[in-house]
């Protein structure tokens, strides 16, 4: 089985008074996916020495394999391949995010406080146009609900489910910007069926749109799933099991896992002590 872990799930795997044998347990029959997001998430952690201990857990669950492409660059790989006609094309860590590989194999060369601030401004950068953009929708958005914003997230996915016209505009500018072709309504439909990763994708501005353009209260980020936990959804795809320690995550990733069609079945979100219960039983 696949397995691939939040980065909270990484940390509490990492406190596990258990954790030599639950790694052990762990990687005898299972194989561990790393994210170049992990990795970017770890190397923004302040002490130093926890920041080492954390890479190395990283490189001990990968095996030697290179991580997971981020999410927007799985995406881009993705589409890129199947515009080309390519059907099975590498997932993994192709040098555009080659900081993050290097500290994976050689971490002391990554421990100084210029390092982890290069990291924060990769991860605070992928936040900052996620909020910004949510920010500015509380405003722009009411216009497209003639009937009220959506009372739920349930309510706001089934609008855009029922309404693809809606983020057609969306989806094609995104598809042109990648593959330099534009998407009519039945190339987008097709799209969504080769590349679930893309419903995945744009559910995840769905979930970041509600939570932050339409709810009217606790939209803030501390009551909500940030931008990378949501980020974490594309890997849906590509995992058997994907475990968090984070309960708004956990639950943003539950709802959005019915848009994942291709991995049958599909991919099992778990919380940390839901996994650990499991990998005892087994």
């Amino acid at each position: 089985m696949d397995y691939c872990f939040d980065t909270s799930a990484i940390n509490r795997l990492h406190d596990d008074g258990c954790r030599h044998e639950i790694v052990a347990g762990l990687l005898s029959t299972n194989h561990v996916l790393v994210s170049e997001l992990n990795l970017v998430e770890v190397m923004t952690t302040e002490a130093m020495d926890r920041r080492l201990s954390l890479i190395l857990l990283l490189r001990h669950l990968t095996r030697g394999v290179m991580p997971l492409l981020t999410p927007t660059a799985l995406l881009r790989t993705l589409t890129i391949a199947r515009f080309n006609g390519i059907s099975s094309p590498p997932i993994t860590s192709d040098g555009t995010c080659p900081e993050a590989w290097l500290a994976l194999q050689h971490p002391e060369k990554f421990l100084d406080e210029d390092a982890r601030q290069f990291f924060y401004k990769e991860k605070k950068n992928i936040e900052d146009r996620f909020t910004n953009v949510h920010r500015v929708a509380r405003v722009e958005l009411s216009d497209l609900f003639p009937g009220g914003r959506p009372k739920s997230l349930g309510q706001t996915l089934r609008f855009f489910c029922k309404n693809p016209l809606s983020f057609l505009h969306t989806a094609s500018v995104l598809h042109e910007g990648i593959t330099g072709k534009a998407l009519d309504m039945d190339g987008m439909r097709l799209l969504f069926t080769d590349l679930p990763e893309w419903s995945l994708y744009l559910a995840v501005w769905a979930q970041g749109m509600y939570a932050r353009a339409f709810q009217n209260e606790n939209y803030g980020s501390t009551r909500n799933a940030g931008t990378i936990d949501l980020l974490f959804a594309l890997y849906l795809e590509h995992c058997d099991f994907l475990v968090t320690d984070d309960r708004e995550q956990f639950k943003a990733l539950r709802v959005m896992n019915v848009l994942s069609r291709r991995r049958q079945p599909r991919a099992t979100v778990l919380l940390y002590d839901q996994f650990r219960r499991r990998l005892v039983l087994n």
